[in-house]
């Protein structure tokens, strides 16, 4: 199972995690959730936003570097050069003649 996958399983369960420590700091009244006391109710709110935000980047970068990683295993496989995609068979000089990177 690669990286990205593993996080991604951890996700609701930090997602649920993250609503029942929120859950004391809604004020509910007969319209509901009020967001607007949610927001200013008090610096363990920020923290919660704060952790979810820096969580939900942590994951973005990580499925990023999973997609870069397997479009460089693909392309190795295929023969095409890493960086543009030009295939490279054929290619004795062991450099890209499309972006001039060296091939591996």
């Amino acid at each position: 199972m690669s990286r990205a996958k593993r996080y991604l399983l951890w996700l609701p369960p930090v997602i649920v995690g993250l609503w029942a420590a929120c859950t004391p700091m809604l004020r509910t009244g007969s319209r509901g959730i009020d967001v607007r006391a949610w927001l200013l109710g008090g610096a363990a709110t920020y923290v919660v936003v704060f952790l979810f935000v820096r969580f939900a980047i942590h994951v973005t970068q990580m499925l990023r570097d999973e997609a870069l990683e397997d479009r460089t295993i693909a392309r190795r496989a295929a023969g095409l050069c890493v960086t543009c995609g030009y295939s490279l068979r054929d290619n004795v000089s062991g450099t890209c003649p499309e972006c001039g990177s060296r091939a591996d």
